[in-house]
């Protein structure tokens, strides 16, 4: 498979085996596209973002895959009590997909959009998060 293909779905497989404080089943997808069906419970969808290439010397590139962690759950209110355990959670698989290398690939950086759009999570009451990581390629 691909770089665009494999480190997503070794990332999915990864997520589905850990054990975390909300249950969940991880999907891999190509858009992060929250579904109102079964909008209470929580979804963790995967999905490849970039493949930069860039070359290492004059033999060999290497490729930088970025996947997208995206975090979704419909909400009964905004207040901490309903919010903080949801953050926790994202904090959760950050830590999780830090420090443990799931992929083959070598981590590089995460970056996370805790509550990824606030009007969103205000409006239509709908938490919203992304984990980005980073990836490199085995040399």
């Amino acid at each position: 498979m691909s770089l665009i293909v494999d480190i997503p779905e070794s990332l999915k497989d990864f997520l589905n085996a850990g054990t975390f404080t909300e249950e969940f089943t991880a999907k891999r997808i190509y858009v992060p596209v929250f579904s109102i069906e079964g909008a209470e419970d929580l979804q963790v969808l995967v999905a490849p973002r970039e493949n930069e290439r860039t070359i290492r010397n004059k033999k060999q590139q290497v490729s930088e895959v970025q996947v997208d962690v995206a975090i979704f759950k419909k909400v009964i209110s905004t207040e901490p009590e309903t919010i903080d355990p949801l953050t926790d959670f994202v904090e959760e698989l950050v830590k999780y997909l830090e420090f443990e290398n799931q992929s083959g690939h070598s981590w590089l950086r995460t970056t996370n959009d805790l509550i990824y759009d606030q009007d969103y999570l205000r409006e239509r009451k709908i938490f919203r998060s992304r984990i980005l990581n980073v990836y490199r390629e085995k040399a």
